[in-house]
């Protein structure tokens, strides 16, 4: 199935954005943070009845939506809060966990062969986070799904040219590794070449 560009754009912006905001919290540049801040409460408000068919139809579930909703209008709320405190920790935090907002969005979009590569790195490592997170609360399926998708959508990944060899080596040898020992080490080995060879800068904060 072919999906229209408008779902998928909504939620590529979503997740620039958000690594708009985290640079404008590094460099303390507050006008630009508000800048972004705005730009992010616009288009969660296209988070629609539109979007919502789009997403269903992907394979996405309703409820899942119905919770990124709620958890995006807290991290808004919450971003808002960082900038007029000026607090740039805050706002690298909440920016982190508005990305990996963004890569849940794009999970059921992203598993179409045809969409853009950045939806499927956001959708990665969504997925790369549920692996750490299943790990610390004993969740195996939860575990064994997670590493399914991730391992689905880098190997859809690779057919893209522009990573070096040598980064897809290690995050092969990574993603072995984490299905081999399922250890926090070894996902977090996993994390940090999906971040190498990917080209992102995401951490791995809680995504409640």
């Amino acid at each position: 199935m072919t999906f229209a560009a408008p779902p998928v754009e909504l939620t590529l912006q979503i997740g620039a954005l958000s690594e708009q905001l985290f640079d404008a919290a590094i460099a303390s540049r507050w006008p630009a943070a508000r800048l972004s801040l705005q730009a992010l409460n616009r288009n969660a408000k296209l988070l629609d009845a539109s979007y919502e068919d789009r997403f269903l139809a992907a394979g996405g579930d309703l409820e899942d939506l119905q919770a990124v909703r709620e958890r995006l209008d807290r991290r808004l709320a919450e971003a808002d809060d960082a900038i007029a405190g000026q607090d740039p920790q805050a706002l690298e935090e909440v920016a982190n966990r508005i990305t990996l907002i963004a890569g849940e969005l794009a999970q059921p979009f992203a598993e179409n062969r045809d969409s853009p590569a950045a939806l499927k790195i956001s959708a990665a490592m969504f997925q790369a986070r549920r692996m750490l997170e299943s790990l610390a609360s004993g969740d195996q399926p939860g575990y064994e799904s997670a590493h399914a998708k991730f391992q689905a959508l880098w190997l859809a990944l690779r057919d893209f040219s522009g990573i070096e060899s040598a980064k897809l080596a290690a995050l092969d040898r990574a993603l072995t590794n984490a299905a081999l020992y399922r250890s926090d080490d070894a996902d977090r080995e996993l994390q940090g070449a999906a971040q190498d060879a990917l080209g992102v800068r995401t951490s791995f904060a809680p995504m409640q």
